[in-house]
């Protein structure tokens, strides 16, 4: 008999403990606001916890510690993309300490990353269609390369609830990166 209240008694602290911190987590999301830069016209979201911003490939090359420091995340929207690929911004791509967002890439990283390879002239790496490939340089003193990449699907393109679960996914990363980071 004893026994099993020692059990139950476990059983139902670490019932508490796994609950009381899954409501720990989903209230620093949800009070959580995220401030991301836009290259092109911002995605159409109605999420309050969540600012966009406006601005040029110009601000991109000149200003990537400004932007590091005050932006969350980069999206560049699928009309900047071929631009966005010009070799002059892959060191302000290295540079930023924020994960940058290529909404509708069918080429991944890849052109935004490497010398030489235009948006156009870039291979296909894979056949699936991601929505957004996202991308963080993090210098290691061990490798002359350290980057992390994410890459989100679109399960349905016609329906707007799975563009808007799509942009969840990503948020929830940019956030994640913001918690890791302080």
């Amino acid at each position: 008999m004893y026994k099993l209240i020692i059990k139950c008694f476990l059983c139902s602290s670490i019932f508490f403990l796994l609950a009381g911190c899954t409501n720990t987590t989903t209230q620093k999301s949800k009070d959580s606001h995220l401030t991301i830069a836009t290259i092109g016209s911002p995605p159409e979201i109605t999420d309050q916890q969540i600012t966009f911003e406006s601005i040029s490939l110009q601000n991109l090359q000149n200003d990537t510690k400004q932007l590091s420091e005050k932006y969350d995340a980069l999206f560049i929207m699928p009309k900047y993309l071929s631009d966005a690929a010009n070799d002059v911004y892959i060191a302000s791509y290295e540079k930023l300490r924020i994960p940058t967002f290529f909404i509708e890439s069918k080429k991944q990283e890849l052109p935004f990353i490497n010398n030489d390879v235009s948006y156009e002239n870039a291979p296909r790496i894979d056949e699936v269609e991601y929505f957004a490939t996202g991308y963080l340089n993090q210098p290691n003193e061990e490798t002359d390369i350290s980057y992390m990449t994410w890459r989100y699907l679109q399960t349905s393109k016609s329906s707007s609830k799975a563009l808007e679960n799509v942009y969840k996914k990503i948020f929830q990363t940019i956030e994640d990166l913001k918690t890791s980071s302080r």
